[in-house]
């Protein structure tokens, strides 16, 4: 069976691994980049999907505790309000991330 591959720059997966934190929607390659690159990242998974799948694709991390999870709220005002201290406790705490990322390298497929 062969498949298109979508070619990812050297530039972009040295950004993602040197990052302290990030934010990202949770499809499927980007819960695989930051798995592999062991980022800490907070998921806010596309809320129009009828099928959640954005949810279910990041459950593997946020289920061991590699990865957090922010319900997207629909409105850009909203989710400032309910993202700030989730973000801000996470910029603050160097020993969580670190966690993060060691679970996150801990469990990556083989």
């Amino acid at each position: 069976m062969s498949a298109p591959a979508m070619k990812v720059r050297p530039s972009q997966m040295r950004t993602m691994a040197a990052a302290s934190l990030a934010i990202s929607r949770a499809g499927a390659s980007s819960v695989a980049e930051v798995w592999i690159n062991a980022t800490p990242t907070i998921f806010f998974p596309y809320p129009f999907h009828a099928d959640n799948h954005q949810r279910l694709n990041a459950a593997p991390l946020t289920s061991r505790g590699a990865a957090m999870l922010c319900e997207d709220l629909k409105d850009a005002g909203r989710n400032v309000e309910a993202l700030t201290p989730v973000l801000t406790e996470l910029l603050r705490d160097d020993v969580h991330r670190e966690r993060m990322r060691q679970l996150l390298r801990q469990s990556r497929p083989e």
